[in-house]
């Protein structure tokens, strides 16, 4: 069943959340609404309205979600471009990060050191990613023990080969739009400290061998304590809050309705494929 998209939206009581939030357009683009302003979201890669966005409260960890060239982000045979290439934001943010051609065992890999983990908590760690000759990749975690999952930025699917981690248990593939994946998993902390990394992966077992032009473009990386990913919440120097969307008195109403598609009748014929209404 698809979900009517409404004209306008009538609040009967009220909305409110004390800081910004974003949400997908109905154009699949990501927007970033104000303070207490509703969030009308959309599916970013078929345009189908989802409904009224409502959160809990969360915040992303990780600080510099997309200045991967700061300097608490480091490569290992891998690149991160200089020029900036258009993001799920519609902004030039988004990056190139390209396999050197050197090569490990464990591949080329992107990371970022973790020191505020809570042994025992559950967390999220997600980052959207777009082939840019490179189908593989690894997204894991880990200090003494790592645990990853592999994503095919083709297919949209996971793929088991996770080099140098163990098969994460949950994980999800999120169709971004224009190419983009949002690919996430869980995974419950056993250190305090730990690495969020984004490494090569050549889809099979045999070791990567970079071209030094190939790779991914990534953007928007994100690590919150929750069992699912939560909608993007961007940070520079500092992890960042997005507080939860309040609601209170009777309700939202949807209002101005439209339905472009004709009422069925039986005394008209239609050609096959057409669109109807039945009204019951």
């Amino acid at each position: 069943m698809n979900l009517v998209k409404p004209d306008s939206v009538t609040t009967t009581g009220s909305i409110t959340r004390s800081t910004t939030g974003t949400y997908v357009d109905s154009a699949g683009i990501m927007q970033t609404a104000a303070i207490d302003a509703i969030r009308i979201n959309h599916d970013p890669a078929t345009k189908e309205f989802l409904g009224i966005l409502i959160e809990n409260a969360s915040t992303n960890i990780l600080t510099y979600s997309q200045n991967f060239s700061a300097t608490d982000w480091s490569v290992n045979t891998a690149t991160v471009s200089t020029a900036s290439f258009t993001a799920p934001d519609a902004s030039s943010t988004a990056k190139a990060l390209t396999w050197n051609t050197s090569t490990i065992p464990i591949g080329p890999y992107l990371n970022k050191n973790l020191t505020v983990l809570t042994v025992g908590e559950l967390y999220t760690q997600s980052i959207y990613v777009k082939y840019l000759g490179q189908r593989y990749i690894n997204l894991a975690t880990g200090a003494s023990v790592f645990a990853g999952v592999g994503f095919d930025l083709i297919s949209g699917t996971v793929t088991q080969n996770t080099i140098g981690a163990t098969q994460a248990t949950t994980y999800q593939v999120q169709n971004a739009g224009n190419g983009w994946w949002r690919v996430s998993y869980q995974y419950t902390a056993s250190d305090t400290t730990g690495v969020f990394i984004v490494a090569a992966n050549s889809g099979t077992s045999s070791l990567i061998i970079g071209d030094g032009t190939t790779g991914v473009y990534i953007w928007g990386a994100q690590l919150e304590t929750l069992d699912v990913p939560s909608s993007y919440i961007v940070t520079t120097s500092s992890s960042v809050t997005r507080a939860a969307d309040i609601i209170t008195g009777s309700g939202l109403v949807y209002t101005t309705l439209t339905e472009s598609n004709p009422e069925w009748s039986s005394a008209t014929t239609y050609a096959l494929g057409a669109k109807l209404v039945y009204v019951i």
